[in-house]
């Protein structure tokens, strides 16, 4: 689980990733990222949003929801200003652990470096 300062919960701020974000694309997720130039110091806040229409059930989007955020973890430190909402697209359903680790290491890498 992430910090409770590392969580994106305002509607607002979701918005604003959205709407002014940079769109980070994967292959399993895709980012929206927006940083904040009025805190720059403040800690990134991420949050996990995964659609019905990917998995049906609960208990599997709980079950991606919870892998996203323990590889989100390493990297909230490294990226403080930044809002990021991740999406899940459908060609997760065929992948591990590992593919969705490497996947959303190299979106925060590509992240990290503009």
């Amino acid at each position: 689980m992430l910090k409770k300062a590392n969580r994106l919960t305002i509607s607002r701020h979701f918005k604003r990733a959205y709407e002014k974000g940079k769109n980070v694309p994967g292959h399993y997720v895709r980012m929206r990222a927006f940083r904040n130039p009025s805190s720059t110091q403040a800690p990134a806040k991420v949050a996990v949003v995964i659609s019905k229409k990917v998995f049906p059930h609960a208990v599997d989007r709980n079950l991606w929801r919870r892998r996203a955020k323990a590889v989100s973890r390493d990297f909230v430190d490294k990226l403080s200003g930044w809002e990021v909402v991740i999406n899940f697209n459908g060609a997760i359903k065929g992948a591990d652990f590992a593919a969705l680790k490497e996947d959303l290491e190299k979106c925060f890498a590509n992240l990290q470096s503009s």
